[in-house]
């Protein structure tokens, strides 16, 4: 027979002696759940770093950087507790590391600059106090809305900057397209790659979010708002812009499953939709060779061949951020006269070889390996999830086509990645759904 014991034990098992772990983590998870505040934050930041260039500075400071101050000193002042346990973690002890073996290596060189190292130090600061404020669902999903949000700002700013002319317009090879994108976006401010890059990652957010709800007209809204993007993405003729974008928005479809009837008609629908839309102009700049029709070589491809020119000159120890952009850079093909400007390799991989040689570029690789770690596990219905995976692949491919190694959105996403990983999901797995379980839709999802 049942005792009345038994059945206050089932009714709460954290008091029982056995389950004092069960009770201490749930008064953890309570302690340090996030506030409206906190989320708005999240929010606020996911919104203002892909607009930077388009908001006017404020007694010489951008606008992110003094979002991220705030963030740090709500951080320090309201969630020390939370801020001990995420510096931490391992990525960034990893990071850091990096961060020491360039000043050691950059020391001795010639003409030492520590500007870029400073630079990266507080990227990674940075990325400490998001993933301190992003302590369960509902941080991230704010996170999340607020790449959607700067998303749709950016595509507008694409469609009434550059549509109508690229309708009207015809480019038959690369050279003429590259004049056409200089012509349109004249007056546009900030890098047209990297705001490329951010509607790519709120492209793979909003098709996410669309193959998770199960409103069919929230379902619609979002696949709307994922085409917008793409097509946006493709408006600015940036060839690792529409990379990235389609890379992106494929890993969501299969980390959602591939084989699954309702992915392979979004996938025809979102494709056949962006064909129709994208002016032909656009496509002229996919071409990809050594020379363009003037007989002059590629920009891009003339600092590849830099970087293999003089691989035997910075492989084992580097040359020195500062003596890259000084006498050594001014010696290669990295410099161009016209400009009088030392070009970046346009690869962070590569250009961290050049600044601190080997172990500087082994260090990396370890950071990275251990953000992929941070990814969650065995999630691939659920929306949080999916939209982590495209929000971090953008990130891995940024460093691919960019050498910007201090840039805002990595401690956003590198962030979010590690606030999820120590916070959401208990070393980064997620938990099975029971059957006939259901996911809520996220725009109703309760904090858990």
């Amino acid at each position: 027979m049942t005792s009345v014991t038994d059945h206050t034990r089932n009714r709460s098992p954290s008091r029982g002696p056995g389950n004092a772990g069960v009770s201490a983590m749930q008064r953890s998870q309570h302690q340090y759940r996030t506030t409206i505040i906190e989320r708005l934050l999240l929010m606020a930041t996911a919104v203002i770093i892909p607009l930077e260039h388009h908001l006017p500075a404020i007694v010489g400071f951008s606008i992110p950087y003094i979002m991220f101050a705030i963030l740090a000193g709500y951080t320090l002042l309201n969630r020390p507790r939370a801020l001990a346990r995420t510096q931490a973690q391992s990525v960034f002890l990893a990071a850091f590391t990096l961060i020491m073996i360039g000043s050691l290596i950059e020391s001795v060189h010639p003409f030492p600059s520590y500007a870029l190292l400073f630079r990266m130090g507080l990227m990674i600061v940075a990325a400490i106090f998001v993933a301190s404020l992003c302590r369960d669902r509902g941080a991230l999903r704010a996170s999340i809305y607020g790449y959607l949000i700067a998303e749709v700002l950016i595509s507008v700013l694409f469609f009434l900057t550059s549509y109508g002319a690229l309708q009207t317009t015809v480019a038959t090879d690369f050279a003429e397209a590259s004049q056409v994108r200089h012509d349109v976006f004249a007056n546009v401010e900030g890098n047209l790659n990297e705001m490329a890059i951010s509607t790519a990652q709120g492209a793979a957010v909003a098709l996410a979010l669309g193959l998770s709800v199960r409103s069919p007209l929230r379902r619609k809204l979002f696949f709307g708002i994922a085409l917008f993007g793409i097509v946006a993405g493709f408006l600015t003729m940036s060839r690792s812009g529409m990379i990235i974008t389609g890379v992106s928005c494929a890993t969501v479809m299969f980390a959602y499953g591939v084989r699954n009837v309702k992915v392979i008609l979004v996938a025809i629908a979102l494709v056949v939709g962006a064909l129709i839309l994208i002016p032909e102009a656009v496509f002229s700049r996919l071409s990809f060779s050594p020379e363009t029709t003037s007989g002059k070589t590629e920009a891009r491809m003339r600092l590849y061949k830099a970087a293999i020119d003089n691989l035997p000159d910075y492989v084992l120890t580097g040359v020195g951020a500062g003596n890259f952009k000084g006498p050594w850079g001014q010696r290669t093909d990295f410099y161009k006269e016209k400009n009088r400007t030392v070009y970046g390799a346009h690869n962070a991989f590569i250009q961290v070889t050049i600044n601190w040689g080997l172990a500087g570029l082994l260090v990396l690789i370890l950071v990275i390996y251990l953000a992929y770690c941070c990814l969650p596990r065995g999630g691939g219905k659920d929306v949080l999830v999916l939209c982590l995976y495209g929000i971090a692949v953008a990130l891995l491919l940024r460093l691919i086509v960019t050498h910007g190694l201090a840039d805002k959105e990595y401690s956003l996403g590198l962030g979010l990645l590690v606030g999820g990983y120590l916070w959401i999901w208990s070393k980064g797995i997620v938990p099975p759904r029971r059957r006939g379980q259901r996911q809520r839709s996220p725009a109703f999802e309760h904090t858990s």
